[in-house]
Order: structure tokens, then C-alpha cells, then sequence
């Protein structure tokens, strides 16, 4: 019986948007940006996801993802 692959999924969440701090749901508004607290949290992803082997990277045209 041949073995299984296992496959690794990372799923990530934009971070905070200028919209969360107003307490507005932004939904698929390509003009809220990050906040200060939402670049810093993008920024602390940085060196977790850096060196990684990716066999493929899928992303939202959405500004803040």
C-alpha cells in the first residue's frame, strides 16, 4: 500500500485595518488599508515565515491582504 503525502496549509488573516479601529466591517473595500497596529502585525510575520519552502502562495488582490 503506497504511503499518503501529508500536505501543510497555512492560512493567514489580514491584520488589523483602519476600518477594524472604527469598528466598520470593510468587506471587499480595496480602500481600507492596514492600520500602524495591522503593518506591525504583518511585520512580525516576517522572520516565521522567512525561509520557508512554499510550493505555492495564493493572496487576495484586496489591498490590506
Amino acid at each position: 500500500m503506497p504511503v499518503a503525502k501529508s500536505v501543510e496549509i497555512h492560512l493567514l488573516r489580514h491584520g488589523h485595518s483602519s476600518a477594524n479601529g472604527l469598528g466598520i466591517l470593510a468587506g471587499r473595500d480595496n480602500s481600507v488599508k492596514l492600520s500602524p497596529a495591522g503593518i506591525a502585525q504583518a511585520e512580525a510575520l516576517i522572520p516565521i515565515l522567512q525561509g520557508g519552502s512554499y510550493d505555492l502562495v495564493l493572496s487576495s488582490p484586496i489591498y490590506r491582504c
